[in-house]
């Protein structure tokens, strides 16, 4: 089997992918043969998939589904920074990548508009803000995250309080809810348009 671990601590990462692979995860490949995980613990990070053939933005490419195709094998841990993640579906193949996680779902309807968001964590105390574009949400446990996640451009504070530590903008058309008995900090030196 093929293992492999990506971390990334800092910086500005611009990673796509045109092809069977991930732009940040594993290649194209058979099952259980890859695994492994991605982490991200800092920095911004831009991840694109064209969409073909059921590859992720962050996760497995096509190819690496056991035999329940709903679920994967890289572990996606995302616990800072700030993460921009998208799957451009492509009508062509039966299967619809994740944009983050290791999920495809076959025979897909070509009218469905969105990817799927599959497998990943935050950790308890994470402080990533998270963007993902016009994502349709499948298999995941909200009650896990603690951030800020934008899914098809409204955000949301999971955890009773978060503190970012890295600059974003909300840019027009998407909204951020600090919903009650939550609280948003703002590390010094960080701002938030």
């Amino acid at each position: 089997s093929y293992r492999g671990t990506v971390i990334i601590n800092g910086g500005t990462v611009n990673a796509v992918s045109h092809g069977n692979g991930a732009a940040i995860g594993t290649g194209s490949g058979v099952g259980d043969a890859w695994s492994g995980s991605v982490t991200i613990n800092g920095g911004t990070v831009y991840a694109i998939n064209d969409g073909k053939k059921g590859s992720a933005a962050i996760g497995t490419g096509s190819g690496n589904y056991p035999n329940d195709v709903t679920k994967g094998n890289i572990a996606v841990s995302i616990t800072g920074g700030t993460v921009y993640a998208r799957v451009e579906t492509d009508s062509g193949t039966a299967y619809k990548g994740s944009a983050i996680g290791t999920c495809a779902t076959p025979n897909i309807p070509d009218d469905m508009e969105h990817p799927f968001v599959c497998g990943f964590t935050t950790g308890s105390d994470g402080n990533a803000v998270v963007f993902i574009e016009d994502s349709y949400v499948s298999e995941y446990d909200e009650d896990e995250w603690h951030g800020i996640v934008f899914l098809g451009g409204e955000g949301i504070i999971y955890g009773s309080e978060v503190e970012v530590q890295e600059s974003f903008t909300i840019s027009t058309g998407e909204t951020l809810t600090i919903g009650e008995n939550k609280t948003l900090a703002v590390a010094e030196g960080v701002t938030v348009t």
